[in-house]
């Protein structure tokens, strides 16, 4: 049994022998785990969004924020800076570990004595007890960070895609479980944050079953100084880009409420849903294979093309789909009650495109170990952003959205050009991997909308969504394949697969 086999999580020559084999086999896996998890997503939304209301959710995002900030606290970079090291001693990791540990707790207890400032911001004394069980997965989380990143950093991605798949099965079910015991009931909307505590729970004990290494007592003056301050600049740009990102559901709810906060949060959450499904397993694949080709120039530039060529193929098809079928997926997913986000949604699109390829420049700060550039970066892009949001906040919601799209659409470029500065990468780097797949997009996204707005308007949202779904996958494909690039690409892949079932 492959779960049996113990890896030596400190070993350079281990780590670095068959890298390419060990990359293929892992954004396999990866891609397998995903498929599923987007399933399970795409099952558990439309359930909860017919077993609660707009209000449910508006009121567990107003707290959201506050925990999903708290959340990256007790990460604090560690698990990013145990990923890029070169060399990692036993004695780092464990310190890392009871740092992170000791965060998670503490950021579990400031929650709990903050929540009736949070409740007192918004209004909302039912906040208070919403931190209770948010504040137990902290807990949980702390004592996780390190196994996760070991796993990582030895590319054992198998083991980590069994974690994330049921701890999101599980968390999930318990949610749904209880939103249909207490349907209409004023205890529904508790449903939303069991599920994060129970994710965390059952991730933190496989993470520990999966990763046979266990933590030593701290010690001092092993070297771990340089990996906290690692940590500590990519925790900065976390920190700043996460409230920048969420500063809009922060002003939302407290502007307009809870049920307008609901309609934004929902669109925004299932616009993204499918480019997440990609960024996030891709990048826990590509950033240690990128971090182990520095010195390597060369080969750092084809791996970083040819992974951004991944994630291009994959996530813009994906965003211009729900882009071009919005009305449809919208009332088929989340349910009639949910039309105020058909707006918000399609104002959100520009931002979604941009995000489907955004995190190709996180590759490049960490791999490279850039993570003070990209905090300064992150503090002026971040300012930008919520200004606009706050500018645009006594127009609606709908133009925040659109305030937010044409910020992050605008900034792109710069950003691009500072991220690779210093590197062997250009802007035809990035450029170049995007231009088929957005084009193919562009044309078989226009088609679809002619096809579904001429012939069939008037079916039902099921039947639109099926019969579109269809339609754009052929042009898309029919398009891509046509070409030389597509060609060649689709052969690189097919020659990964042989050497995956080679090896």
């Amino acid at each position: 049994m492959p779960f049996k086999r113990k890896i030596d999580y400190f070993s350079h020559d281990g780590i670095r022998q068959d890298l390419k084999g060990k990359t293929v086999r892992g954004g396999a896996v990866t891609a397998g785990a995903q498929i599923t998890g987007a399933v399970i997503a795409l099952l558990a939304i439309p359930m909860l969004s017919r077993l609660l209301t707009p209000e449910d959710f508006g009121l567990v995002a107003m707290i959201g924020v506050f925990a999903s900030f708290s959340a990256m606290l007790i990460d604090a970079g560690f698990s990013s800076a145990s990923i890029q090291r070169e060399e990692l001693s036993e004695q780092q990791a464990s310190n890392l570990f009871w740092i992170s540990t000791a965060l998670g707790v503490l950021m579990g207890i400031t929650l709990v004595c903050v929540s009736p400032l949070i409740s007192w911001f918004y209004g909302e004394s039912r906040l208070i007890a919403l931190t209770i069980p948010i504040a137990l997965s902290f807990c949980f989380a702390g004592a996780t960070v390190q196994h996760r990143a070991l796993l990582r950093r030895n590319l054992a991605f198998q083991r980590l895609a069994i974690i994330g798949l049921s701890g999101q099965i599980i968390g999930q079910s318990v949610g749904i479980a209880w939103a249909w015991m207490y349907y209409r009931s004023p205890l529904a909307y508790w449903a939303l944050v069991f599920i994060p505590a129970t994710t965390a729970l059952i991730v933190m004990i496989l993470s520990w079953t999966l990763c046979n290494w266990r933590p030593r007592l701290p010690k001092r003056n092993v070297g771990t100084k340089a990996l906290v301050g690692f940590g500590a600049n990519a925790t900065g740009f976390n920190v700043v880009n996460h409230f920048a990102r969420n500063a809009d559901n922060v002003l939302i709810g407290w502007w307009w409420g809870e049920t307008a906060l609901g309609y934004y949060e929902r669109a925004y959450r299932l616009l993204l849903v499918p480019t997440q499904r990609v960024v996030g397993p891709l990048t826990s694949v590509v950033v240690p294979s990128l971090s182990r080709l520095t010195t390597e120039p060369d080969r750092y530039r084809r791996a970083y093309r040819r992974a951004l060529g991944v994630l291009a193929i994959t996530s813009i098809p994906l965003c211009g789909f729900v882009a071009v079928m919005c009305k449809p997926i919208v009332l088929t997913v989340l349910g009639e009650q949910w039309h105020g986000s058909i707006p918000v949604f399609l104002a959100l699109v520009p931002a979604a495109w941009i995000t489907s390829f955004s995190a190709a420049t996180g590759w490049v700060y960490m791999s490279w170990g850039h993570v003070r550039r990209q905090f300064k970066w992150g503090l002026f892009a971040s300012a930008i952003l919520v200004v606009v949001m706050a500018s645009c906040l006594p127009f609606g919601t709908i133009a925040v959205a659109i305030g937010v799209s044409a910020s992050m659409v605008l900034l792109r470029i710069p950003g691009i050009l500072v991220c690779f500065s210093g590197t062997p990468l250009n802007l035809r780097d990035l450029i170049d991997p995007l231009a088929l797949p957005t084009v193919t997009t562009l044309v078989a996204g226009t088609c679809t909308a002619m096809l579904t707005r001429t012939w069939f308007i008037d079916w039902g949202s099921v039947a639109v969504l099926s019969v579109g779904a269809v339609f754009y996958a052929a042009c898309f494909c029919l398009l891509y394949f046509v070409t030389e690039e597509g060609r060649s690409t689709v052969t690189n892949g097919i020659n990964d697969l042989r050497l995956l079932r080679n090896n």
